[in-house]
């Protein structure tokens, strides 16, 4: 923690020390911190997928899913291949009851992605409990 401390000292406005030193926060269960970090990570890096991920599983964990579908979202928009907010999106369908579009989710992203494999888990799973 000592190193990233150091060096978003020296260098405040660099967005991957923020994200990085959110993602140990969080690591850490310091979500109160982590989540301004990855905010941190936006302010100066406004497209910083990775980043909104963050801020989205933190207000998942909080039980904030409007917020947290939002930011999934607008990651998927920004970086489409990214796997991690098309599973945190299927897991906020299927809290809602809605199995079906968490599957087709899924299914869409494996379909450009054959070799994921854990979205093929994640439907797999879906699939078990049908």
């Amino acid at each position: 923690m000592r190193i990233l401390r150091a060096a978003l000292a020296a260098e405040p406005t660099s967005a991957p020390l923020h994200l990085e030193f959110g993602l140990f926060l969080a690591g850490r269960e310091d979500f109160a911190q982590a989540e301004q970090e990855f905010s941190s990570a936006l302010r100066f890096q406004p497209r910083n997928a990775p980043a909104l991920n963050g801020l989205g599983a933190i207000a998942m964990r909080r039980g904030d899913t409007e917020a947290a579908m939002k930011d999934f979202r607008r990651c998927v928009e920004i970086a489409p291949d990214l796997d991690r907010p098309y599973l945190n999106i299927a897991a906020l369908l299927l809290n809602a009851g809605q199995a079906q579009a968490a599957r087709d989710l899924l299914a869409g992203y494996l379909r450009r992605h054959p070799d994921n494999q854990e979205i093929r888990d994640a439907l797999a799973q879906i699939d078990a409990k049908r």
